[in-house]
């Protein structure tokens, strides 16, 4: 500006055109200049800072509390500043505080999520991560009349992998720790006979009484003490009340509750068992998954890439009544996982049961058909 000044005359109007500004600006670099030489043109800092500037010791104490413990949030931040040293500042100050100082963590984006499950699933094996959990049936409003009367099972004990998607299902009277401790003795002695490390295995289920006993217990429960000492696998649990890390379990219960409960008519706790066996066979060996990195293979097809085990014989896991089993904790925590009742064992139970795979899968073919159907005007 000051050359331009110079070059055009001494001209403050024509100069204030060019720079796009008043005469005053121009005047006001003009004295620096003459008063300070090129030194005054540069910007100087404020004698004082605004009044609502926070004082460094405050952002000091927010950025101590942050980095003592990067989970606090800025809300909780605030409740401690105030609880503890009566320090009174807004919840959007300290994220200002924090986002300025870079110690916000930026949350990743859906398609960042995907990419991240994409190379998980191929660096993992299958059956190296198990979700388990327990789904209550009494709120499926087709099948509530039946287990209000005790014709139906009222829970359904599910297992997934978090690799391939297989899925393992039981059913039971009630939600116990004895029936938890049955059905993983069942699914792990099963896995077994197809040559899988169970040693290997990283099960996963929340905490309900069900899986860790009662929650003042010192000890560890029966269910661990299984899952540990006798398969030699690991049992981890969730965070209290955050249902979303076992989302690989919840969300087969959802598939399952739309393509099975909710669509079939059932008579008895047998029929359920035989419907529900043709369901999870089809789930396993015939439906298209197209989760990441899946690519609309089905559980096994996938199952079978990871592992090299081509027989499709370790998708037939019978949805058994765990109630109506005779294996209780002392057997099978002493005897090592080699033991199975006679009422649990089955020989070629994929071909005595591909007659109601067909017959289900049929029903699936149509239901999709008719949800294929443009709608009729008026309807």
């Amino acid at each position: 500006m000051i050359q331009y000044y110079h070059e055009n005359e001494k001209n403050l109007s024509f100069t204030a055109r060019a720079f796009r500004c008043d005469r005053k600006t121009v005047r006001k670099w003009l004295r620096r200049f003459l008063k300070e030489g090129p030194q005054g043109l540069k910007r100087k800092p404020k004698k004082n800072p605004p009044p609502h500037k926070t004082p460094h010791e405050i952002e000091g104490k927010v950025i101590e509390l942050k980095k003592k413990n990067p989970k606090l949030g800025q809300d909780k931040i605030k409740y401690i500043l105030s609880g503890q040293y009566g320090i009174e500042i807004s919840s959007s100050t300290i994220n200002r505080i924090l986002n300025q100082k870079g110690l916000i963590k930026k949350r990743k984006k859906k398609w960042q999520k995907k990419r991240d499950l994409k190379k998980l699933r191929e660096d993992m094996n299958a059956l190296e991560e198990l979700q388990v959990d327990v789904k209550e049936l009494d709120d499926i409003p087709p099948i509530y009349p039946l287990i209000a009367k005790g014709s139906l099972p009222r829970y359904e004990y599910s297992a997934k992998d978090n690799i391939s998607t297989l899925g393992f299902v039981c059913l039971a009277e009630e939600k116990s720790l004895i029936n938890s401790v049955r059905f993983i003795y069942l699914l792990f002695k099963h896995l077994q006979s197809f040559g899988i490390d169970t040693s290997k295995i990283k099960l996963q289920s929340d905490n309900g009484s069900e899986f860790i006993g009662s929650t003042s217990a010192k000890k560890r429960s029966a269910f661990t003490k299984l899952i540990e000492d006798v398969f030699g696998a690991e049992h981890t649990t969730i965070p209290v009340a955050t249902p979303r890390f076992n989302g690989g379990v919840e969300n087969f219960h959802g598939r399952i509750e739309d393509e099975f409960y909710s669509l079939e008519d059932f008579t008895s706790a047998k029929d359920v068992q035989e419907r529900l066996f043709g369901y999870m066979l089809y789930y396993n060996l015939e439906r298209p998954n197209q989760g990441e990195g899946i690519n609309y293979r089905t559980p096994f097809e996938f199952f079978r890439e990871k592992t090299g085990i081509d027989d499709p014989n370790i998708c037939v896991f019978p949805p058994l009544i765990l109630d109506k089993i005779s294996l209780y904790v002392p057997e099978m925590l002493g005897r090592g996982g080699d033991f199975l009742p006679d009422e649990v064992t089955c020989t070629n139970r994929l071909t005595l049961h591909s007659s109601i795979l067909e017959s289900f899968h049929l029903k699936i073919l149509l239901l999709v058909s008719a949800l294929n159907q443009p709608k009729s005007p008026g309807k």
